[in-house]
């Protein structure tokens, strides 16, 4: 269930996909089976024992593919930090310092050929989540967005992959006027239901009510009077690194 596009859209980025069977049919151990696999490659070619990697547990619904999910989760420990800015655009970076982002580049992995899918940020942020082309993604301008749940997010990927998953700020994806007996609908469609463990602040909203605590956002529970929105998430993400420093995790700051 990960399709091409997406695989494709991992591998223009430079990450090595492993696909793990948990339960091989000549009965050897999952794990052993991609450690050998890993040192075929590198004695293959040197250059790939350096690439990025994406181990990913397939037919998650076999007895035992936790288990081996986890036990790949202590050996491939990976850790990725997507910061996502609206209009960081290099007329703005030249007159602007931004020492720790300059820094985050230097220490990190650098994506040179890495495109905004859209000019504006909803179709974007879908492309980003799915890998889709903009023309075949499920949100196509800056309106009222929806991103069916039906869509894979990287998020699910790499959940199913063993790693910890939250998001943190602006989702713009959730959009679906309407409530049933459960509730509303747009609620079902916000980043806890796309594959993320945390959501702070993720809805349909395109920007916040106030940048001013009290934020009127549902889903950034009140700590005090006056706080400064970035900042406050910027402390939900330090939370999070620390809570999931001993395994790999995904966060998004968006």
């Amino acid at each position: 269930g990960l399709g091409h596009e997406f695989l494709r859209h991992v591998e223009r980025a430079g990450v090595l996909i492993h696909l793990v069977e948990p339960m091989p049919m000549d009965g050897t151990d999952p794990c052993e089976n991609y450690h050998a696999i890993r040192e075929e490659l590198v004695q293959y070619n040197p250059q790939l024992g350096e690439r990025p990697e994406l181990a990913v547990v397939t037919k998650a619904e076999l007895p035992g593919a936790d288990e081996v999910r986890d036990k790949l989760a202590g050996q491939v420990n990976r850790r990725v930090l997507l910061i996502s800015v609206d209009g960081l655009a290099p007329w703005v970076l030249a007159q602007v310092r931004t020492p720790f982002l300059d820094r985050l580049a230097a220490e990190g992995m650098r994506l040179t050929r890495h495109y905004s899918g859209s000019t504006v940020c909803a179709p974007s942020r879908c492309v980003l989540m799915t890998g889709k082309h903009t023309g075949r993604c499920s949100v196509r301008g800056n309106g009222p967005a929806l991103m069916p749940d039906a869509d894979v997010t990287v998020a699910e990927v790499l959940k199913g992959a063993g790693y910890a998953t939250g998001f943190v700020g602006k989702w713009h994806l959730s959009h679906r006027p309407g409530r049933d007996a459960q509730g509303p609908l747009e609620m079902r469609l916000r980043p806890e239901h796309q594959g993320f463990d945390l959501n702070i602040g993720g809805c349909h909203f395109g920007g916040p009510p106030s940048y001013f605590e009290p934020y009127r956002i549902s889903n950034i529970r009140p700590r005090r009077d006056g706080d400064y929105l970035p900042e406050r998430l910027a402390d939900e993400c330090i939370d999070f690194v620390k809570a999931n420093k001993n395994r790999p995790f995904f966060l998004c700051w968006w």
